[in-house]
């Protein structure tokens, strides 16, 4: 039987340059909310520093700071737009090995620990065939109710979220693609397997 072949990217700082995250919030409050929620967040931020607090607890109160009782609508409306920003971002070379596995025929993965939310409209209009991402709780009353729907897409949960399409992956021949221990585990799960190093591993 002929082995379907998939490949995986993380998005920060394996497909861009810089980390999108905290980015976001700034584009969703603007520079100046942006500068006095990160100093009343600067106690959690200190404590994941000196290894108190583990990185999904500072993600959690960031998106509960910044996004909670927001309308979903308004964020997604917003989420796409962020998006559009993103090609000054890219690195070529990801670009490249991109474009190399949709010639192949390759099933395009992208995933990663940042909002799916953004991720999905600029996945979408590069090509890619499935999208995970952290996503963000939605109220009956269609607000962000500041906490996340499911886990923070980091670690082994990347791992999960494609067993979840492709379940038996010895129907397959994986490439992997990240930077970070964030993709430790999703690395080691490929056959094919390529880290970028970068000096900062602390995206959220």
């Amino acid at each position: 039987m002929k082995k379907r072949v998939i490949a995986a990217f993380d998005f920060d700082c394996t497909i861009t340059d810089r980390d999108t995250f905290l980015p976001f919030m700034r584009f969703v409050v603007g520079t100046p909310t942006f500068v006095l929620k990160l100093i009343k967040l600067s106690p959690v931020f200190i404590k994941h520093i000196t290894g108190n607090v583990p990185r999904t607890v500072v993600k959690k109160e960031v998106i509960k700071e910044f996004l909670a009782g927001k309308k979903a609508n308004e964020i997604n409306s917003l989420a796409k737009e962020y998006s559009q920003t993103f090609a000054k971002l890219l690195r070529q070379e990801a670009k490249d090995r991109i474009k190399w596995h949709k010639s192949q025929g390759h099933v395009v993965i992208l995933v990663s620990a940042s909002l799916e939310h953004y991720l999905e409209p600029w996945a979408n209009s590069n090509g890619f065939d499935y999208v995970f991402g952290t996503k963000l709780e939605i109220d009956n009353e269609g607000k962000l109710t500041g906490a996340l729907k499911g886990s923070n897409c980091y670690g082994p949960e990347k791992v999960n979220r494609i067993l979840e399409v492709y379940p038996n992956k010895d129907e397959l021949i994986v490439y992997a693609y990240g930077d970070s221990k964030g993709d430790k585990e999703l690395l080691e799960f490929a056959h094919h397997s390529y880290l970028r190093t970068w000096p900062n591993d602390e995206n959220l």
